[in-house]
């Protein structure tokens, strides 16, 4: 006898708020040793989530489909560690950064520039050479690799950080910037 399961119509939108749901639930868990700050992020996403109707994730990747077009430039900023604990950078932030970059440029035909300092590119280059993605130096047109993805140099201090903000703003115009885990 031949089991026959019905499956409801799901229409893509219905899908994606299905996907972002377990993507949240996910992204809420924490793993890390019990310490003062333990079961923040939790309650801090629950709180969050009472103010919507639609997971967070779902409505982050919403608005970047709503504000990017094809070959727009986005920012993607991570490194949180420093040294001497982390003097190539924290081990999360940039892996999720490379991924993220993938998939946009991948899903949304954009072109990914993750910025950071300069510490944390031996690792996010071999991630991103992992993941397939081909390094564009400053300079160098997006078109000439095939998966892009632009690393840029960010200085440390409070009025180099201002001046160079201004800077490659003006110079990439990025329809979106993105923050995985980065501080300041």
């Amino acid at each position: 006898m031949e089991y026959k399961r019905e499956v409801p119509d799901i229409n893509k939108e219905e899908m994606a708020i299905i996907v972002g749901e377990n993507v949240d639930r996910l992204c809420a868990v924490e793993i890390r040793p019990r310490m003062s700050t333990s079961g923040v992020f939790p309650t801090l996403y629950d709180e969050t989530r009472k103010k919507y109707s639609y997971p967070l994730t779902y409505l982050a990747a919403r608005e970047i489909i709503k504000r990017t077009k094809k070959k727009d430039h986005v920012f993607i900023l991570t490194g949180a560690g420093c040294p001497p604990r982390y003097p190539h950078g924290e081990s999360d932030g940039p892996p999720r950064a490379v991924a993220l970059a993938r998939g946009l440029h991948l899903g949304l035909q954009l072109n990914p520039i993750i910025i950071t300092e300069e510490r944390n590119f031996e690792p996010i280059y071999a991630i991103a050479k992992e993941m397939g993605m081909n390094i564009v130096l400053q300079g160098q047109s997006f078109s000439s690799r095939t998966n892009p993805l632009m690393m840029i140099d960010f200085p440390v201090g409070k009025e180099k950080a201002k001046e160079y903000s201004v800077k490659i703003m003006k110079e990439y115009c990025p329809s979106t910037i993105i923050a995985v885990e980065r501080i300041g």
